[in-house]
């Protein structure tokens, strides 16, 4: 009997032993302290290519600079969208923007001058150049002492000498004649046509109505000045008339194409009556394009310019000289081209040449000064 309670009763205390282990579940803990980082895998592959996009709309076309140049001022032509250049007075370029001149970029300024570098070797001599024009005659040297008196000479041999002493002063007058043909003498600007002063007629104006007035004109140069004068040939005009109280030049320094009707830098206009020079507005404050700029009476010859009449305007008078400096013509030298225009009168000008310069400020022709 009691073997079996024995047998019995143990899986008893087992399973009351398992069900003392199991019970119910308790709560969550706290959380632990965060553990060591981990190893950083390998990176991963490159992905492929995405698919180009869509091609954008074509932008409007840009507008260029169109780059002028330099210059010392700008023309009037030059005002067109975009047109730039360097203003070498001014050390700045501008850009034309429709209305105005706008700044593009200024010189800086100029640096220090830099130490002085080491003499160069000395250079190989250059060829002799060409030999230079004759010069002015020289004045007479003083007489020299007498010399010794020689032994005397058979009658014979001093005719002979004679003969050679009179043809030696023969040769050397025609040698000073010809010395002096090729020395250029400025005219007098007195109101004097003088003899020797003036070469042949360049032009002949004539009036449209012939009986105002007729005259010619002579140009001469040399290498500081241009010489003009002008010269009553026919018509009829009242003693309050003349060349003296109506003769205006006008002076195109830059014979332009037929497209430039505008007075522009180095242009000039000299009015006699008024001793008056006219130069051409700076632009851009012209009030008109084809407007002078006059700069008031003594003008021309406050700026070294000569004028000479042979009367007045009382008496009228038929000869006007003058003399323009090169200084007064931009740029303007022996063997410059330029363009003339003389009014006489008062009334229209001369030379006419149609279709030379139909706007400046009438007509002209083109003239070429001598070397």
């Amino acid at each position: 009997m009691k073997k079996i309670l024995y047998s019995i009763g143990l899986p008893l205390v087992i399973i009351a032993l398992l069900f003392s282990a199991i019970g119910c579940e308790g709560p969550v803990g706290p959380q632990g302290a965060q553990g060591l980082e981990g190893v950083q895998g390998a990176a991963g592959a490159t992905g492929s290519q995405g698919l180009q996009g869509a091609k954008g709309d074509v932008g409007e076309p840009g507008t260029p600079i169109i780059w002028m140049g330099t210059a010392t001022s700008a023309p009037k032509s030059w005002r067109v969208l975009n047109y730039a250049y360097y203003n070498s007075t001014h050390r700045t370029s501008y850009i034309w923007d429709g209305k105005h001149w706008e700044i593009l970029a200024k010189d800086g300024y100029d640096g220090a001058t830099g130490a002085t570098g080491p003499r160069g070797y000395t250079g190989a001599p250059g060829p002799q150049g060409e030999q230079g024009p004759v010069g002015a005659k020289g004045d007479a040297g003083s007489q020299g002492p007498v010399g010794p008196e020689g032994p005397p000479g058979s009658d014979a041999g001093y005719a002979g000498l004679q003969a050679q002493i009179t043809a030696l002063k023969a040769l050397i007058a025609a040698l000073e004649t010809r010395l002096d043909a090729f020395e250029f003498v400025p005219p007098t600007i007195d109101g004097v046509l003088g003899a020797g002063e003036w070469g042949s007629v360049d032009f002949t104006g004539t009036q449209t109505d012939p009986d105002i007035g007729s005259f010619n004109i002579y140009v001469e140069n040399d290498a500081d000045n241009l010489y003009i004068a002008a010269e009553y040939t026919g018509g009829n005009f009242g003693p309050a008339q003349g060349l003296a109280t109506a003769l205006n030049i006008y002076i195109d320094a830059n014979p332009p194409t037929s497209t430039d009707g505008y007075p522009d830098d180095g242009d000039i206009g000299i009015i006699a009556s008024n001793d008056e020079l006219f130069l051409p507005y700076d632009p851009p404050a012209e009030p008109e394009p084809w407007d002078w700029d006059p700069q008031g009476t003594g003008s021309f010859s406050g700026a070294g310019g000569e004028l000479g009449f042979d009367g007045d305007y009382t008496t009228g008078n038929g000869i006007v000289e003058v003399k323009i400096p090169f200084s007064l013509l931009d740029g303007v030298g022996p063997g410059s081209t330029i363009g003339l225009l003389f009014q006489a009168f008062g009334y229209d000008c001369c030379p006419v040449v149609p279709d030379v310069h139909p706007n400046w400020p009438e007509t002209y022709a083109d003239f070429t000064f001598g070397g």
